[in-house]
């Protein structure tokens, strides 16, 4: 087994760095494995108070966006 690990910031990742992995594996696709783990920047405390704060937005409904079952079926998304 072959293994290689990538150091990458996010504004670097996108389909190009994908298909320049592949490349080194000489795109061989169906024999290959991606592992992604993110490493955010942030400090603990700064995470949790970022989460604390979208929180209570939630539960005064700032920064919300609602959608009917239909209306979000109809969303074409692509992740």
């Amino acid at each position: 087994m072959i293994q290689a690990t990538f150091t990458f910031s996010g504004a670097e990742f996108n389909h190009d760095l994908i298909d320049k992995i592949k490349k080194i594996f000489q795109g061989d696709d169906q024999n290959i494995e991606i592992f992604i783990r993110v490493k955010t920047k942030e400090s603990t405390d700064a995470h949790r108070k970022r989460i604390e704060n979208a929180a209570q937005e939630l539960e005064r409904g700032e920064n919300t966006v609602l959608l009917t079952g239909n209306e979000f079926e109809s969303l074409d998304l692509q992740i």
